[in-house]
């Protein structure tokens, strides 16, 4: 790594791995809500760390971004994905209570599946974030898929994974 920036924005090097570094971005926070899950944490405990995790990670993605932009002499390196750590950890706020160990694994496969899928489609106001300068653009396209998908997260779970 040419810029010591560049081990946060990577959330700790995963930006630089093969393949689709933004799925691996996701990953971490994925795991976590499904940790917090198992140890029974109530959803508003859960939904706290989530948001901590979140809003550490869109602080380092503002701060640490355009320093990172210049080194690696792009607008959007795809090492960084501390983007995508507060965006999937997004997608798993406010949902209820889930202890059963295979609906846990559900909710965390549909919720990464959910995320990846609308942080790929870019739909409004995704695309338009995309555009702001810097570090912003960087992380509020991310932050809108997040909410996207929290909100389809919300149906499928409470119709289908619990029903």
């Amino acid at each position: 790594m040419k810029h010591w920036k560049q081990w946060y924005t990577s959330c700790f090097g995963m930006g630089f791995l093969p393949w689709a570094p933004g799925s691996w971005g996701s990953i971490p926070s994925t795991v976590l809500f499904g940790l917090l899950c198992v140890a029974g944490l109530p959803p508003w405990g859960i939904a706290a760390i989530l948001l901590v995790v979140a809003a550490v990670a869109s602080v380092i993605c503002v701060w640490f971004a355009p320093d990172v932009i210049a080194v690696a002499g792009d607008e959007d390196p795809g090492q960084i994905v501390c983007d995508e750590v507060a965006g999937q950890a997004i997608t798993f706020l406010a949902l209820p209570m889930i202890t059963d160990a295979t609906t846990i694994l559900w909710t965390m496969g549909i919720g990464f599946f959910m995320y990846r899928l609308f942080d790929t489609l870019k739909l409004p106001p995704a695309r338009q974030l995309e555009k702001l300068p810097k570090g912003w653009g960087i992380l509020l396209d991310d932050l809108a898929a997040g909410i996207q998908a929290m909100i389809a997260m919300q149906i499928i779970v409470r119709l289908w994974l619990l029903k």
